[in-house]
Parts: C-alpha cells; structure tokens; sequence
C-alpha cells in the first residue's frame, strides 16, 4: 500500500510538473506595468555620492564642469498593458502610456560663482535653458492566433499633450560698494499645448518678479 502511494504520488507530481510547463509556456492572460526612467548628465557619477563620506566641494564641482555648461536630461515612458492572447483562437489586447522628455543646461559661470564667489563691483553673467515634452498614447491590439498563422492588427490613437521650451534666460549678480546685491534676469518661454490654458494670472504674476530687477 505504501509503494502504492509512493507511485501514485510520484506519477501525480511528474503529471502536474509537465501540464504547468505547457500551461505556462503561453501566456494567454498578461498585465504589464511597464516604468523604465532614464536620467543622465555630462558631469557627476553615481559614485561620487556613494561614499562614506560625503563632502561637497563647490569650488571642485565648478572645475569638473564642461566649458559649454552643466547639462542633466530625464526621460520616463510609463505604460499600462491588458492582454487576452488565446494560444488557438483571439487575441485582444490594450495599452497605454506617457512619454516624457526633459533636459535643462546651466553655464559654467553659475557654478564658479558658487565656488569661488565674486569680486566687489564684478558682475556675474550666467543663463540657462530648458524644453520639456509630453505625449501620450493609446492602442488596441485585435488578432487571431491559430496552428499555422498569426493575425494582428494594432490601431494606435498618439498626441502631444504639452511643449515648455525656455531659451536664452539670462541673470547678472553685482555687489555694489553700498553692500547691495543687484540682480537682472531677462528672458522667454513658450508653451504649446492642444488643450486651452487658463487661469495663468498667478503664473504669469510669478514670472514678472522672476524677471523683474531685484535689489537687497
């Protein structure tokens, strides 16, 4: 009876070890949530943080900066997937996601400034510049599997939700004898958009100090 019990069990396991493996070789239900997120820049690396101890030298992270600035760019593609793919019969299928881009450049003259400070009566000229893009889309996957063909269309709905691009945008630093601090900005965005924006006043307000000449 045991040896009985041992076979059986042993057939059971054997049987259901290779129905799991066919099973499982097509995938006929799938949700994906797919977040890749990719970020980059022209001067530091992962290891100069990861050290035991950190120590933040401005006046050597405005050496290590290119001449044409310091750069950083991000990029994220967030997406959502729902798929029924029969191994013989339909396959239908949803997906949808965000693409997004961004990068944004600082000149040199910004970060000597931080390490090394002016002189009285020396002004300090440093600009930036940014973009930034957004787009979504959505598509349908509707197909036909089968023993000797594979059908499948993918009709796909894409549109750019939002361009933010800031050029040339300019500040100058002086120290006065009186022992102010003057600071000049200047500069322009744009914003192109499908969808109407409104109530900007706030925004816009926010925008005219940027730009305005401050003095302490």
């Amino acid at each position: 009876m045991k040896k009985f019990i041992a076979s059986f069990i042993l057939f059971f396991s054997v049987f259901s070890l290779s129905f799991a493996d066919n099973f499982l070789s097509h995938r006929y239900f799938e949700i994906k949530v797919d977040t890749p997120f990719l970020f980059s820049n022209n001067t530091m690396m992962l290891s100069d943080f990861f050290q035991e101890q950190l120590v933040i030298d401005l006046a050597k992270i405005a050496d290590s900066i290119p001449d044409d600035g310091f750069n950083i760019s991000s990029k994220a593609s967030p997406s959502v997937a729902i798929t029924i793919n029969l191994k013989n019969g339909p396959k239908i299928g949803y997906l949808s996601g965000i693409d997004f881009y961004g990068s944004m450049g600082i000149s040199k003259s910004l970060f000597e400034f931080l390490g090394y400070g002016n002189e009285l009566n020396e002004t300090i000229n440093f600009s930036t510049n940014a973009y930034m893009d957004m787009f979504v889309y959505s598509s349908v996957q509707l197909g036909w599997n089968s023993r000797k063909y594979k059908f499948c269309v993918t009709p796909t709905l894409f549109s750019s939700v939002m361009h933010v691009s800031a050029n040339k945008i300019q500040a100058t630093i002086q120290n006065t004898p009186e022992g102010k601090v003057i600071l000049n900005t200047e500069g322009s965005f744009d914003i192109y958009s499908p969808v109407a924006v409104t109530e900007t006043t706030g925004f816009q307000r926010m925008i005219n100090e940027l730009t305005s000449n401050f003095t302490s």
